[in-house]
């Protein structure tokens, strides 16, 4: 579910900071496929159920694109 939306998001526009746990090696495929269509996107591994690391996603999101537009919660 996560990879549709990633690249539905990717297609229509928006620069994805895609999240993983345990996907290391499917998260990359992702990026490649988004930036092979002219978008933005990188990964982040983060446990989002630990606030410390929800918080590194998020700064790492807006240093790469400046802000957070969409949550997922």
């Amino acid at each position: 579910m996560g990879r549709s939306i990633a690249l539905t998001l990717g297609r229509e526009g928006a620069n994805v900071a895609l999240n993983y746990l345990n996907s290391a090696d499917s998260a990359p495929d992702i990026v490649d496929h988004i930036e092979g269509r002219d978008g933005l996107a990188f990964t982040c591994q983060a446990d989002i159920t630990q606030r410390d690391q929800c918080k590194a996603l998020v700064d790492a999101t807006i240093e790469r694109f400046g802000q957070v537009d969409i949550e997922r919660a």
